[in-house]
């Protein structure tokens, strides 16, 4: 509370009365300053005056310094309460969030001060200390009591001063003061006795080199005995009372008292019972007094529960390390019995997928030996072998999406345009019963994908949705720009422009335990022989593999949504391969190719497939005998058909061969499977992937044969 009944003027005469400002340090007023800060545990105390536009220090210990400018002062606010002024935390303190003393890095925290007042109540300045560090807590009574009665001595100290100036003329008051110096030195020896802090002063006895010999005891307070077990001390020396006493007790004190330096230190005693003391030292008196002031704590208990609890954590840290490791090889046996089970599923469902596909192919081969068969039974039969080798490549194709393997021919198309195409086909799959709305952008938005596994995976999304109702709601497909994918289920969020396809069903929804376990190959959650667990694994493997995302929101119930986010593309940077016209199969007549093929079926199948469609071949069973062959005439081949997994140089380092020695000869390259093509594809080369009908070969060698530069063809 703010209180303030004198006049400012009153106050600064009162002060210049005392004439105390610009003297000399006094040791009197350094022994309270440092007694203050010893009492608070502060690295910092002052006997501080608030003159005219600057506040003066008459006693400091931490400051290093005699005066301050007043608008930076604390002290000038404590002199306008009308009791102790304590703030915990100057930074949450209105008046000195901005004092430069606060605001500095390891600036000052904490402040309590008691006013120094005049017998007319005047404040003149304070006694306060200060720590760098804030203090939550209030101040505890004794401390209180502490300042009061320290400000009370140095307003004793100051009125005494002035006395004896004044002896003269003023004899009474000289009495007075003294009276009131005496009742200062009992309130002084009151708190003295009160400290549960032990607390002696000392003089220190040197050698004549100056050693620290020994030290006296000159004022013992009552702590002091029952924390170092030394009665009567007082008037005693120290080696009499316990002669074993370590020497770097002596040799720190008679530093202090020699340089005048304050010391805190922790230190045991074994001559007093091996007990531990927390000990704080500072000169006190003229320094050829040799005097010091001790104040100590008996801290044996603290240092022993240390120890223990060192003790405790070097054994912990032994527990802890074996549960760790224990830790880590149940995560690591658990890790591979997933890895294990994975397998084992993934293995179990396409054993069991082709094992199907086997029995219809091997049944109609059978079938197809007889040697009665009617045309329509033996045409039936063929397509059956046929429809279900397509079958199996789609299997295959599933399989190697899943695991992101599967060799992508990404280009610019318009995603809304390909959505359309599809729309017939995806409303005759989700049948009568469910109402399909599909919504477009009227804008061409452009992807950069793979065309035919963007339409794969938006039918395996319809499908899903299908079986998810039942054959029965409604499937809601949208499509349009969005800036970024969000953070989802732990997933961060990805920066960048995407084109997103939302398909939504009405269905029963997906239970939160099972959302994470959707993706996985053969996992399914629908009636046996539902489906083949496979589609949604194709369509994150699309995903991935086109550097996009899927997310999956569904509530129990209420249906799922699942969003598909491909990167966009631009028209201006990217034409569609979509409209560009497809080259017709050309007439094999007059060309010949080189077959390179290390399996000798398919190279045998791949050459009979070439000469049914008039082209001339050669086979060479690997890359260096290929290689040979263009040597002796490299004009005599005007197209390379080579396989990519190989022995030794596979078919990718072929065809770079090639393209160094042979520019002007187009290579197609052919494969089920290539790990070095499921990451960076076949970049300027014809991809033909396995299995593959003559009608495609029919349409590579075409594509292929556009790029060729030369007009003669000699024949093999």
């Amino acid at each position: 509370m703010i209180f303030k009944a004198w006049d400012e003027g009153d106050r600064l005469a009162a002060l210049t009365a005392y004439d105390i400002l610009d003297t000399p340090t006094e040791p009197e007023f350094d022994d309270i300053a440092n007694l203050a800060a010893a009492i608070f545990d502060a690295p910092i105390g002052v006997v501080n005056l608030i003159a005219d536009g600057r506040q003066w220090f008459k006693a400091e210990v931490g400051i290093g310094t005699r005066e301050l400018p007043l608008e930076v002062s604390i002290c000038r606010h404590a002199i306008l309460e009308d009791d102790l002024m304590v703030v915990p935390d100057t930074r949450l303190d209105a008046r000195f969030i901005n004092n430069p003393l606060v605001t500095v890095e390891g600036g000052l925290r904490f402040y309590a001060g008691a006013r120094l007042l005049t017998p007319d109540g005047l404040p003149l300045g304070t006694v306060c200390v200060l720590d760098t560090v804030a203090r939550p807590g209030p101040i505890t009574t004794r401390q209180r009591l502490a300042l009061e009665v320290l400000a009370r001595q140095v307003m004793t100290q100051l009125e005494l001063r002035k006395a004896v100036r004044e002896q003269g003329e003023r004899r009474i008051e000289i009495e007075t003061a003294a009276g009131a110096l005496r009742e200062s030195e009992e309130r002084y020896k009151s708190l003295f006795n009160s400290l549960e802090t032990g607390f002696c002063i000392i003089e220190v006895a040197f050698t004549a080199d100056g050693l620290a010999r020994d030290y006296r005891f000159i004022e013992v307070n009552p702590a002091f005995t029952s924390q170092t077990g030394l009665a009567e001390a007082a008037g005693r020396w120290m080696r009499d009372l316990a002669p074993d006493h370590e020497q770097h007790w002596f040799d720190l004190y008679g530093k202090v008292a020699t340089t005048g330096e304050s010391i805190r230190f922790e230190s045991p005693a074994a001559a007093l019972g091996q007990r531990w003391y927390d000990v704080q030292a500072f000169r006190v008196g003229p320094p050829e007094a040799r005097r010091v002031a001790i104040l100590f704590n008996d801290v044996t208990d603290r240092r022993r529960a240390e120890l223990a609890l060192k003790e405790l954590n070097a054994t912990l840290d032994m527990r802890i390390e074996t549960a760790l490791a224990e830790r880590a090889n149940a995560e690591e046996a658990l890790l591979q019995a997933r890895k294990m089970e994975a397998i084992g599923q993934l293995t179990g469902g396409v054993a069991h997928d082709f094992n199907n596909l086997l029995t219809v192919i091997t049944g109609s081969a059978e079938l197809l030996r007889k040697p009665d068969l009617t045309e329509e039974r033996r045409k039936r039969f063929i397509d059956a072998i046929s429809e279900t080798a397509g079958r199996a490549t789609v299997l295959t194709r599933q399989l190697l999406a899943f695991a992101r393997r599967q060799t992508l021919s990404p280009e610019a198309f318009d995603l809304g345009a390909s959505l359309e195409g599809v729309t017939s086909m995806i409303e005759t799959l989700a049948g009568s019963e469910v109402v399909l709305l599909v919504s477009v952008p009227e804008e061409p938005c452009f992807v950069m994908a793979d065309p035919s596994q963007f339409d794969t995976a938006v039918v395996n999304l319809v499908v899903n949705a299908r079986d998810a109702m039942n054959g029965d709601g409604r499937i809601v497909i949208s499509a349009g720009p969005v800036s970024g994918i969000p953070a989802h289920r732990g997933h961060p969020p990805v920066a960048g422009d995407f084109i997103a396809i939302a398909v939504s069903d009405t269905g029963h929804g997906i239970a939160q335990q099972d959302i994470d376990r959707i993706f996985e190959p053969f996992f399914t959650t629908k009636a046996v022989g539902v489906g083949t667990g496979l589609g949604l694994s194709q369509v994150i493997g699309f995903a991935k593999q086109s550097q996009g995302e899927i997310r999956v929101e569904s509530v129990l119930g209420e249906g799922a949504t699942f969003t598909l986010y491909l990167p966009r593309s631009y028209p201006e940077a990217a034409a569609t391969a979509r409209d560009q016209a497809s080259p017709m199969p050309v007439n094999g007549k007059g060309v010949c190719v080189l077959v390179v093929e290390d399996n000798e079926r398919v190279g045998d199948f791949a050459t009979q497939a070439l000469i049914e469609l008039g082209f001339d071949t050669v086979l060479a069973r690997d890359a260096e005998e290929a290689l040979d062959l263009l040597a002796q005439d490299p004009h005599r081949f005007h197209i390379v058909f080579s396989d990519v997994v190989m022995p030794g140089m596979d078919g990718i380092e072929l065809s770079r061969e090639i393209r160094r020695l042979y520019p002007a000869t187009p290579v197609v390259l052919a494969s089920g499977y290539s790990h070095v093509l499921s990451q960076s594809g076949a970049p300027g080369f014809e991809l033909l992937q396995k299995p593959y009908s003559i009608e495609q070969l029919s349409q590579a060698l075409a594509n292929a044969r556009v790029r060729q530069t030369e007009t003669v063809l000699p024949g093999c």
